[in-house]
């Protein structure tokens, strides 16, 4: 079996460029088996890889920039207004680990492990995907920016049927743009864009607040006023694949430089062969404050940035971008705070779904007695941040009996191969078999599944303590009421004896059983009472179809007595024939044949009498007891057939009569020949169709 140790959290969301560790578990050694996994990105089958394993049984993977150079980021110049869901910077990861061996590469076992999503990341930084709202990228709430300037916000949205909203207003409290997404429950990217219309001179700034259910972030972009130096603008790429528009008014300089390249003739003249010109440009930025500083930082540090002039956007050397600063006046006082990061050094991702864990515990209780396991006993040793969701529980020894009792009432015999849901189940019940008790008197091996991983598997042990003896009382069988008839022959009198009862002893003491009739109905009398074998006899006086009341106890002579309740009909054995007809089918006639008031098991002939007066009307005859089809083209002639009652002592068949709206047919049945005690009603021996 493949075990998932670590995973991530189904549906969990995850940075690309964080640290994502897997580790899976196989119960076969290493030593003759190897892991390959098989990744799917959205749906579709992305990579294959064979994972080493870091002992005989343990792989771990960490899958830190799987599908990092992939992911689609490039740079359109041109930006749209609008509130829209970003699909192509987030991605579904299905992982199906498989195990093989290693002499023949035959595949031993699979484990698919939960559906995951990654979003694209260069630096590793810390991220939660149970947040309500995340802004991706932006290391600062404040902004300058110019009249028709573009406004560029991606976050991340965690909604639980919450609606998305995106307002931008002026400082007066004007409203420039409202964008709005539709309560829903997901976890998304979106990307929220506006450019400016034309700001009057007198509005100072612009306000931008995004909304996710209960959770606000506002922005603020203070407008540019008669700047000194014209407006230069750079796009750069954030750590999560925006591009981001930035605005500055200081000063724009250029430094050229300028290195010749020459060789030495033989005359010791030079010549030159080639001329490098390098240009660095400066923005100066001190005119911002404090908190719009981290964007110059941001723009430092971004793998990719363009700087837009008169010819469009140009690529910023990544490598040549810094920043400077100058101290200009001085203090008495200097305190400083001096500290450096490891740079490069990956964050882990949160959110790992581990297997839940369970320890061995005992419970004991008396022999002959059933008591409770709770479901708070195994609560108790259960390990894990999810909740218990289903548990399976295999018997080792078989000894008593285990019962699950569900909240809804009912109860059952532990299934071995059943998961119970944890949600649906009241409590556990055990009981020792009869006078049997001792230490580990059962042992249960159970395992915990949290919905998502299954825990290893612990023991439940069992202890029964020996008590004095108890004598225990008769057990019917069955444990349910029967309904017996008894067919009164030809009106006068019948009789049933009951068979079909038993009855048992734990301590096999001698038992005295007794039969009555507890309403004393008129007509039905008792023989053999004192036997589980009583014969119930019914004369003609007794009421025909009314259910009545038959009591059997048996005691054991221990002070311990059992009662069951069954019931006795009477109905008279003289069968009768009617028909019951059918709308007509065109010239065909349908009739429902119904014989009553006859004997289980008992067989009756039915003689069919056809008088026809066409040559091509014909009678068909369906019934249960017959295999086939059968089919009666009779001209003044007869058949029979022989039915059996069935256990109601009834017979049911259909007749069919085609042709039947030519000249005159009559149809006769006749009920003759009865088996046994059966008699037939004069009254209703035939019927003429």
């Amino acid at each position: 079996m493949i075990q998932a140790i670590q995973t991530p959290f189904p549906g969990n969301v995850l940075l690309d460029g964080n640290n994502t560790t897997i580790v899976v578990q196989s119960s076969n050694s290493g030593t003759a088996f190897y892991f390959r996994a098989e990744i799917y990105i959205d749906n579709v089958l992305f990579d294959t890889q064979s994972w080493s394993r870091k002992d005989n049984f343990i792989a771990e993977k960490n899958l830190r920039y799987l599908y990092n150079a992939y992911f689609n980021t490039q740079f359109q110049e041109a930006f749209t207004n609008g509130l829209v869901e970003v699909t192509d910077l987030k991605k579904e990861v299905k992982i199906i680990v498989k195990e093989y061996t290693i002499a023949d590469d035959a595949l031993a076992q699979t484990l698919e492990l939960p559906i995951f999503h990654i979003l694209f990341n260069t630096n590793s930084v810390l991220f939660d995907d149970n947040q309500t709202l995340t802004i991706l990228g932006l290391d600062t709430n404040y902004f300058q920016i110019p009249s028709q300037g573009t406004i560029v916000i991606p976050f991340f949205a965690n909604t639980s049927n919450e609606t998305i909203s995106v307002v931008t207003e002026l400082d007066t409290g004007t409203v420039l743009n409202t964008e709005t997404i539709t309560a829903t429950t997901d976890k998304k990217v979106y990307a929220y864009t506006f450019t400016l219309p034309e700001i009057a001179y007198a509005n100072l700034y612009v306000k931008v607040t995004i909304t996710v259910g209960p959770v606000t972030k506002t922005f603020i972009y203070k407008v540019f006023r008669n700047p000194t130096f014209n407006i230069k603008q750079i796009v750069f790429k954030n750590n999560f694949g925006f591009y981001i528009p930035a605005y500055f008014s200081g000063e724009f300089s250029s430094e050229n430089n300028y290195k010749v390249d020459t060789y030495e003739n033989f005359d010791y003249s030079e010549t030159i062969f080639n001329i490098e010109q390098n240009a660095v440009y400066k923005i100066n930025t001190n005119y911002l404050n404090t908190q719009e500083l981290p964007i110059v930082n941001q723009i430092n540090n971004a793998l990719e940035a363009y700087f837009k002039d008169a010819s469009g956007y140009n690529p910023i050397n990544t490598a040549t971008k810094k920043t400077i600063t100058a101290q200009d006046r001085e203090h008495l006082f200097n305190n400083e705070l001096n500290f450096t990061f490891k740079k490069g050094l990956p964050l882990d991702n949160n959110g790992f779904l581990g297997a839940p864990f369970v320890s061995d515990f005992s419970v004991t209780g008396d022999e002959n007695a059933l008591f409770d396991i709770t479901k708070a006993q195994f609560e108790a040793v259960y390990s894990n941040t999810f909740p218990i969701h289903s548990i399976n529980l295999n018997a080792f020894i078989n000894n008593g009996t285990l019962r699950v009792v569900f909240l809804n009432g009912a109860i059952e015999v532990v299934d071995e191969n059943e998961y119970y849901l944890w949600s649906e189940i009241d409590k556990f019940t055990f009981i020792s078999d009869p006078n049997e008790s001792g230490n580990a008197y059962e042992l249960f091996q159970y395992k915990i599944s949290n919905q998502y991983l299954t825990s290893n598997i612990a023991n439940l042990t069992i202890n029964i303590t020996d008590l004095p003896d108890a004598n225990l009382p008769p057990v019917f069988s069955p444990l349910y009421p029967l309904i017996t008839p008894i067919y009164r022959i030809d009106g006068v009198s019948g009789s049933i004896t009951i068979t079909d009862v038993s009855v048992s002893d734990p301590e096999d003491d001698a038992l005295t059983i007794t039969w009555s009739l507890p309403d004393a109905p008129t007509g039905l009398s008792i023989t053999n009472a004192n036997t589980i074998n009583p014969t119930i006899t019914a004369d003609n006086t007794a009421t025909l179809g009314e259910m009545q009341l038959l009591k059997v106890t048996a005691n054991d002579g221990n002070g311990n007595e059992t009662e069951a309740t069954h019931y006795v009909w009477v109905v008279d054995a003289a069968s009768s024939i009617s028909a019951t007809e059918q709308t007509p089918v065109g010239t065909t006639r349908i009739f429902d044949i119904n014989i009553d008031h006859g004997i289980p098991n008992e067989t009756i002939d039915l003689v069919f009498d056809f008088d026809v007066y066409a040559p091509q009307q014909y009678v068909a005859v369906f019934s249960d007891d017959l295999n086939a089809e059968r089919v009666v083209n009779l001209q003044n002639r007869r058949q029979t057939f022989t039915k059996t009652f069935d256990a109601q002592g009834e017979i049911n068949f259909e007749i069919t009569i085609e042709d039947a709206g030519l000249p005159p047919s009559e149809l006769d049945i006749t009920q003759t020949n009865p088996s046994g005690d059966l008699i037939v009603d004069k009254d209703n021996q035939s019927i003429r169709l």
